[in-house]
């Protein structure tokens, strides 16, 4: 973390007190840093080579010894994120300032104020992508390996991202694929196009997984939800491709070498999952063969009335041999049009098993997709703040174990 800032440091120096009156009524005077002796103060674990408060120019000395220098710098220190939550995170960084030089009886270090938050007005930040949320300064002493002690002033940083960009440039896409991935289901199967869709999708995800690599530091201790719901994407996207060839390969099935068993009619042949599905199922519930109204029956029935006729009329025997022939060709043409409709059901009803397959597929992912949806950015929607207490105890507690 980089933050420029006005740190006031106050100090009393006996060396440097004067009687205004014997100096023309002056009680503070403007020196160069360097003239006047200082405590040494450096920030730990600073990015720069010495760590140094270098940006001093002056100090104001007071004529009762009191010294005040407000160095205007820039501080850059290395901060441990956790970027789970990406992009409602909210980070902490430790501003920790001690004398490297004096221990904790020569030069002691005291806040000019309680060990409590900031206000907003004195903790201010003018960022694109961070906006501060707390400052709180904290005081904490020390023990060196040889029994010596240190202060350490120290500033806690709270900062919290500001998530609207990256919600419309990473989140939204990413849920309206999730749920778009779905719509392979309803994609007819004699259209072809199920797999040509596919592909695009995963062109998309691959191209929206490398727009969020773009936003996140690489080698991160842990892996963010916006990236954990990336992979998720990627699964869901070869699961139902793989159950969509399954079912396309159910709809070109040939019901003359293959029937629909039995059982599976009589699971999903019902009223219940065809109101579910919205597959009708007025041709296909009836497992028995379909059979035609000119049967065999009706061609002797038809064949007594052609007798009946032909003694009415005192024919006989003598029908014509063009009737005869004449009927006999409807009977055919009846008998085929019969078998076609049973090759036309059989066949029907592989192609309604699968849509039926689809439809209960898509209900189930749009499940699965909401509580997936639900549980790893609704945990991201209710954040709390950071503890500064526990990234304090976490900080000194690395630090001792260094």
């Amino acid at each position: 973390m980089s933050a420029d800032a006005y740190i006031t440091f106050e100090w009393n120096d006996v060396q440097l007190t004067w009687d205004p009156s014997k100096y023309g009524g002056i009680n503070k005077i403007n020196l160069p840093f360097y003239k006047v002796w200082e405590p040494e103060i450096i920030l730990y674990d600073n990015r720069a080579v010495t760590g140094q408060l270098v940006d001093s120019r002056q100090v104001s000395v007071s004529s009762d010894g009191r010294v005040e220098w407000t160095p205007q710098l820039r501080m850059e220190v290395y901060c441990t994120s956790n970027y789970r939550a990406f992009p409602y995170d909210e980070q902490v960084c430790q501003f920790f300032f001690m004398s490297h030089l004096y221990e904790r009886s020569y030069v002691k270090l005291l806040l000019q104020g309680k060990e409590e938050p900031m206000s907003r007005d004195a903790c201010t930040s003018v960022h694109n992508e961070w906006e501060v949320i707390r400052c709180t300064p904290y005081i904490e002493t020390m023990v060196y390996t040889h029994g010596n002690e240190h202060d350490w002033l120290g500033l806690i940083v709270s900062v919290r991202r500001k998530y609207v960009y990256h919600v419309y440039v990473l989140i939204v896409p990413t849920v309206i694929i999730v749920f778009l991935i779905l719509s392979i289901f309803w994609i007819p199967h004699y259209s072809n196009q199920r797999f040509s869709f596919a592909g695009g999708m995963l062109f998309v995800l691959l191209l929206m997984n490398f727009l969020v690599q773009e936003f996140l530091p690489v080698g991160l201790g842990n892996v963010p939800r916006v990236v954990s719901y990336t992979l998720y994407a990627l699964l869901l996207l070869s699961l139902t491709t793989i159950l969509s060839l399954a079912t396309h390969y159910l709809y070109f099935t040939d019901p003359k070498h293959k029937p629909v068993p039995e059982f599976l009619k009589t699971i999903f042949f019902r009223d219940v999952i065809a109101m579910i599905t919205g597959v009708s199922a007025d041709v296909i519930i009836a497992s028995d063969p379909i059979s035609s109204s000119f049967d065999n029956k009706s061609w002797a029935t038809a064949n007594k009335s052609t007798s009946l006729i032909a003694e009415q009329n005192g024919t006989g025997n003598e029908v014509s041999g063009v009737t005869e022939k004449l009927l006999e060709e409807i009977h055919k043409n009846l008998d085929a049009l019969t078998s076609g409709q049973k090759s036309r059901v059989l066949d029907n009803e592989w192609k309604q098993l699968s849509m039926i397959f689809d439809r209960l597929l898509f209900y189930f992912f749009l499940l699965v997709n909401i509580v997936v949806t639900s549980v790893l950015y609704g945990q991201s929607f209710a954040r709390n703040d950071v503890d500064d207490v526990k990234a304090l105890n976490k900080f000194f507690e690395d630090y001792d174990n260094y």
